[in-house]
């Protein structure tokens, strides 16, 4: 008896022949297992899926089983009478796994077996005749139905033993009951199926055992151990009793903030919230990305519906240049450029944050804006509203070459002017940084905008007070509208005589003029002539027409294409294409 109860206890029997098991009782008038047919007294019934019927069955009685509750590989003791002393002649079935005794009592009093702990036969539910008609299958936690067969006759001939119905509970083999600390991701995204890690304690060593129950639901869990032979099923690996990995998880109806569980057995573990996404960690990005162009694409639109800029010097400048023009120099405007910068990364930045916090984490709301990002704009847009002004107050700067080009950027009239550079230095500083600090962050866990330190807003606008004061303090530069050759002396030796006028704006009558290619120079002994003054500030120091008296060098003029450059004293030029005025 003795050491039943430590066969039962998990330790080898060495029961004695005969010795009766503990707890046994008298027999009780036979019935038939759980969900099968009654027996009739004297001969017994066949039972559907076993085999045909025997005329002379064995009386196998069941009467107790002990341990009520076991986990795996634990030992169980049947006790009863008038079982086969063979354990060839018996089979024990939880539910429908099959199990062979280890050992039964010569007597026919008992027989003990064995919980497995792996995988065992499972009944199809076909004929008994085929044992092969049987899959491989891991005995589930929970209540199991117990039920004894004997063989009877023919080699296929199995009937239940007798008795009420037992059941066999099969609990884990854990310290306590499943604990969650953590989810690795907090957001898991939808690649294929949702994967995620999953932090705690009371995890079951067999992975099948921990059953992920999301807001109540619970999700079926794949018996293979390799996970691409999982098909429709959760698959869940145990990197230790610490930590589970779960992968495959359903798309459907698992999108947003969930609660999820670990279920082991009956005990089931504290929520945790996972984020499931809804969409691929990248749309986001390119949600924005793609925002910002059809705005582009828009503004485009509108700028080719108003067409070409012809330039003074007859050059035609297309759409996107227009953007960047500054129509009274015919060049580039770094104002405009910082101002363009400013607002697509803010804008790009506020769609990226939306998409993430609404398709990513479930928040269906508009995004919070970050507290110095309005002031960040407020200073471009200021910057360049004042330069305007400022221009218009001042004069504009020198025009530089005929077309503009990216050095209009950080020149003045073709002059490098320093508090140009840092302006366009710290603006592209600044964006960049921007953008980067946005699209480097998981959209599973962005929840604001790029905080903008006091310190840099400061600095943009220290940069942004730099860049004006430079426009106020420079001087107006020069800028050609038209430069012509009119009244041409043929007979003039050993060169042809000519007048040259230059039209513009902020014209010196101290400027030097540089004829490119030599095809002419001035006459020696003049300078410039003012023909017609500056109509507004500053009044007086500049022309609007100079005429200067020229030598024409190049027998070829007026054939080909010539070029001059006018340079005020203070350094700021202006190049311009010199034509031939039509005589009457």
């Amino acid at each position: 008896m003795a050491s039943l109860r430590a066969f039962a206890a998990g330790e080898p029997p060495g029961v004695p022949a005969g010795a009766p098991p503990p707890g046994s009782a008298a027999p009780r008038p036979a019935t038939a297992a759980p969900g099968l047919p009654p027996a009739p007294a004297g001969d017994q019934a066949a039972v559907p899926g076993l085999g045909a019927s025997s005329p002379k069955p064995a009386r196998a009685i069941v009467a107790n089983v002990e341990p009520a509750e076991v986990v795996r590989g634990a030992g169980v003791i049947v006790s009863g009478s008038g079982f086969p002393p063979s354990p060839d002649q018996i089979e024990i079935r939880l539910d429908d796994h099959r199990i062979v005794p280890r050992e039964v009592d010569p007597n026919g009093t008992w027989l003990t077996f064995v919980v497995p702990a792996k995988r065992t036969e499972r009944d199809r539910g076909g004929s008994g005749r085929d044992r092969r008609e049987a899959k491989q299958g891991l005995l589930r936690l929970g209540i199991h139905r117990l039920s004894v067969l004997v063989k009877s006759g023919g080699p296929a001939s199995w009937v239940p033993a007798r008795g009420r119905a037992h059941q066999l509970r099969l609990v884990p083999d854990t310290e306590g009951p499943p604990e969650l600390s953590a989810t690795y991701p907090a957001v898991t995204y939808p690649e294929s199926r949702y994967q995620l890690s999953v932090m705690g304690s009371g995890f079951s060593r067999e992975p099948s055992d921990n059953i992920p129950v999301v807001d109540g639901r619970e999700l079926a869990v794949c018996e293979h151990l390799d996970c691409s032979s999982c098909t429709g099923e959760v698959c869940v690996k145990v990197v230790s009793s610490r930590q589970l990995e779960i992968s495959g998880m359903p798309k459907d109806g698992l999108s947003g903030p969930r609660d999820l569980r670990i279920r082991v057995g009956d005990d089931v573990s504290n929520p945790i919230r996972v984020t499931f996404s809804g969409v691929a960690q990248n749309v986001p990005l390119w949600a924005a990305a793609l925002f910002v162009l059809v705005c582009v694409v828009l503004i485009a639109m509108a700028v080719a519906a108003a067409g070409k800029v012809t330039l003074p010097s007859g050059d035609t400048l297309g759409s996107w240049g227009t953007l960047f023009l500054d129509k009274e120099t015919q060049s580039y405007s770094v104002g405009k450029l910082q101002l363009y910068l400013w607002w697509f990364a803010a804008i790009f930045g506020y769609v990226y944050l939306t998409a993430a916090r609404s398709l990513v984490q479930g928040n269906l709301d508009l995004a919070p804006i970050p507290d110095r990002l309005p002031g960040i704009v407020m200073i471009s847009s200021a910057t360049s509203v004042l330069a305007i002004g400022i221009t218009n107050v001042r004069g504009p700067k020198g025009a530089g070459d005929i077309k503009p080009s990216l050095s209009d950027f950080i020149t003045v009239g073709g002059l490098v002017a320093a508090e140009r550079v840092q302006f366009l230095v710290w603006t592209l500083v600044g964006v960049t940084s921007f953008l980067l600090l946005v699209v480097l962050r998981d959209p599973a866990e962005i929840q604001d905008l790029p905080q903008i330190p006091e310190g840099f807003l400061y600095l943009m606008g220290i940069s942004s007070f730099g860049y004006l004061g430079g426009k106020l303090v420079r001087g107006a530069g020069p800028v050609i509208d038209l430069a012509d050759v009119i009244d041409v002396d043929e007979k003039a030796q050993p060169f042809r005589l000519a007048e040259l006028h230059i039209r513009g704006r902020n014209l010196s009558r101290d400027a030097s003029v540089r004829f490119h290619g030599g095809f002419a120079r001035l006459v020696t002994g003049t300078r410039p002539e003012v023909i017609e003054k500056e109509d507004r500030p500053p009044e007086g120091e500049y022309a609007r027409i100079l005429s200067l008296k020229i030598e024409i060098t190049n027998a070829s003029w007026p054939a080909g294409s010539y070029e001059l450059t006018l340079s005020n004293p203070d350094g700021q030029e202006a190049v311009s294409r010199v034509v031939a005025r039509p005589t009457a």
